[in-house]
């Protein structure tokens, strides 16, 4: 990282403010000092780089899961839980390429606290993905339209909730199936039946005569 690593883990957390801001404004280019601050939390263990995070980001991660007044610090702790769980120090610098994923997946986690909240106050019943708003994981600006345009059409073709839920977090996230299974076991009882539900996504698209004609425009 260059010479983010000299620099001390108030600074960064005032710097990574900075660059939060200034890319909520205008998706401006990471700088690299929130990820920094989250690599320093995951990789090396630092415990004042995770007090750090869990003050910047709770109120964040409080919107998120949008849980009742006395239980929203609760949620927020299982949402950090969640992410400590799937992210280790062997991973993570080669699973996340910028701050945009690690927030993406960040998200993600608070995704699964609330259709945990969800089921629980249903007493275990059903529950869509529309009465729970999937998170928004924008693409970079360069692949945007090209993904707009690709999504619109796929998207309908989904069949189900757990198809929907597969695409997103398999295709669009980059989680492998474990993960999914390890995040979200009240949708899926093992990796065999999200592999499953990827096989037959994967083969319903590669036989769809409008994407091949589509692929073979982009090439």
């Amino acid at each position: 990282m260059g010479k983010l690593n000299e620099i001390s883990i108030q600074e960064l957390a005032s710097l990574c403010r900075e660059e939060s801001s200034r890319y909520q404004r205008c998706r401006c280019e990471e700088l690299g000092y929130c990820f920094e601050l989250f690599r320093r939390a995951i990789v090396e263990r630092d415990q004042e780089a995770w007090s750090v995070l869990y003050c910047q980001y709770r109120s964040l991660i409080a919107g998120w899961v949008i849980g009742s007044c006395d239980r929203v610090d609760e949620e927020v702790n299982q949402v950090w839980t969640k992410f400590w769980k799937s992210v280790g120090p062997d991973t993570f610098v080669s699973r996340f390429s910028g701050i945009g994923k690690v927030m993406a997946f960040l998200k993600l986690c608070a995704y699964s606290v609330r259709i945990d909240e969800h089921r629980r106050e249903k007493a275990g019943g059903v529950i869509s993905l529309e009465e729970v708003d999937l998170p928004d994981h924008s693409p970079p600006r360069e692949e945007s339209l090209l993904l707009e345009e690709l999504l619109k059409y796929i998207e309908p073709r989904l069949q189900n909730e757990q198809e929907q839920l597969v695409f997103h977090l398999s295709f669009q996230v980059g989680l492998k199936p474990r993960e999914i299974v390890q995040n979200y076991s009240n949708q899926f009882s093992d990796v065999k039946e999200v592999m499953r539900i990827k096989e037959r996504i994967v083969w319903r698209l590669a036989n769809d005569s409008w994407l091949q004609t589509w692929w073979k425009g982009q090439n």
